[in-house]
């Protein structure tokens, strides 16, 4: 098993004028030491309109910008929403495989479809049908990835002539894929397309034992990869932060969770949000003052925690890793709550005393295991029923846009008028 690092860019109240600004760099310079400390993947999220809870609107330029600062780690969409009322799949198809280049290959796509009232509203978006955009939207991106041209789409969501995306990605035929799971069933569906499985949830470890067995028997039975090449893998996020002592640790970090964890209820529960208006953050608080402080016990150093020690760390992840899962996705930053200094020591612990042998369990293994996954993902794209697609060998397109025409035409005779011009003018 190996640990990445995931990002929503929560940045709850009270925010002063500078709030995104600095949490947007914080994350950066995270992302830059998670790969010097051998972080497998940076991931992000897409949200939009979740006040607080996620200001990660455009995270393909937030992995841009950390393409730049770093060397080895991967960049991971976390997702990209892929319905398309929210993000055209030529758009999607685009930008991932421009990314894929200025990384030099280190994409990970990860899809989804959004679940939030106020985010799905936001783009007109029928929840009852937000599953089947997305299985559309995703088909259509993998297809625009890989033909060359692009043979045309006549779906129920989407619509779009031939034509040739350009770029093509970096990695070939296409970027792993990763699919946004939230529950036992997706996890399922996952399996069955021949997607890596991101579980955005957090589960008890021995739980996490029943899924990673349930996902793998579903991949090996009956998966049939969604594109050209699978990706048996799952992962989890996490709560995670190192400290000296679990007690330094707790109160470092288990109050920014705490919040955290209260503004998902907001948002995708129990919720009524007022755009502009509503602050998680302030109901949170309103309600840890009616409720009171939860007390803070003084706990084992050695016991399995995402909040302790490195010891405590460490015996956590034996247990995922026992479990048969791929990766930990661990969520560094917690806005403000979180100090950024107390994050960064944080990852420097984890990167210097817990990845080394982690990471270096999961090398020895390697070999064995990419050659079952090989196989798993063999047999998916051997399942594929659909015949590779030739565009129309006739099509054609004008590039003579009718309402420019005569605008381009206007151009042309004025071109000519300049030529005449200064052929006169050299003979004079």
């Amino acid at each position: 098993m190996k640990l990445s690092v995931m990002y929503e860019l929560f940045t709850p109240q009270p925010m002063d004028t500078d709030a995104e600004h600095r949490i947007i760099h914080q994350t950066l310079e995270q992302i830059e030491l998670a790969d010097r400390m051998g972080f497998r993947a940076a991931w992000a999220v897409e949200h939009h309109f979740l006040e607080e809870y996620a200001h990660m609107s455009a995270p393909e330029i937030l992995l841009a910008a950390a393409s730049q600062r770093t060397t080895q780690i991967r960049l991971g969409h976390g997702i990209v929403n892929t319905l398309p009322a929210i993000n055209h799949p030529f758009r999607v198809a685009e930008r991932i495989a421009t990314l894929d280049h200025v990384s030099n290959g280190r994409v990970e796509f990860g899809s989804g479809e959004g679940a939030s009232a106020v985010e799905l509203g936001g783009f007109g978006v029928d929840p009852d049908q937000k599953n089947a955009m997305w299985a559309e939207g995703l088909d259509f991106v993998v297809k625009a990835m890989t033909e060359r041209p692009f043979a045309g789409y006549e779906g129920e969501f989407v619509s779009a002539p031939i034509r040739n995306v350009v770029p093509k990605p970096y990695q070939q035929p296409h970027p792993p894929l990763w699919m946004a799971t939230s529950r036992r069933e997706k996890i399922t569906t996952a399996a069955r397309r021949g997607l890596g499985a991101l579980g955005f949830y957090f589960v008890d470890p021995h739980i996490a034992v029943e899924w990673v067995e349930h996902y793998y028997e579903v991949f090996e039975r009956e998966a049939v990869a969604v594109g050209f090449a699978a990706n048996p893998s799952i992962g989890l996020n996490i709560g995670m932060h190192a400290a000296a002592t679990r007690q330094q640790a707790v109160a470092q970090y288990q109050d920014g969770f705490d919040l955290f964890g209260s503004a998902t209820v907001h948002y995708y529960r129990d919720g009524e949000h007022v755009p502009g208006v509503t602050s998680p953050a302030e109901i949170f608080q309103a309600q840890k003052a009616a409720n009171g402080a939860p007390v803070r016990a003084v706990w084992d150093e050695r016991e399995p925690a995402g909040v302790g020690t490195v010891a405590n760390i460490m015996a956590l992840c034996e247990i995922y890793e026992r479990a048969g899962l791929d990766e930990l996705l661990i969520m560094p930053q917690m806005g403000s709550n979180v100090r950024h200094e107390d994050a960064m020591a944080s990852l420097e612990l984890i990167g210097t005393q817990v990845i080394p042998e982690l990471h270096g369990r999961h090398e020895a293994g390697e070999p064995a295991r990419r050659k079952r996954k090989a196989e798993l993902a063999a047999k998916a794209v051997a399942r594929r029923s659909e015949a590779p697609r030739k565009a129309d060998p006739d099509y054609r397109v004008n590039p003579i846009v009718s309402g420019i025409s005569r605008t381009i035409e206007d151009l042309a005779l004025g071109r000519e008028h300049r030529v005449k011009e200064y052929v006169e003018d050299t003979d004079r």
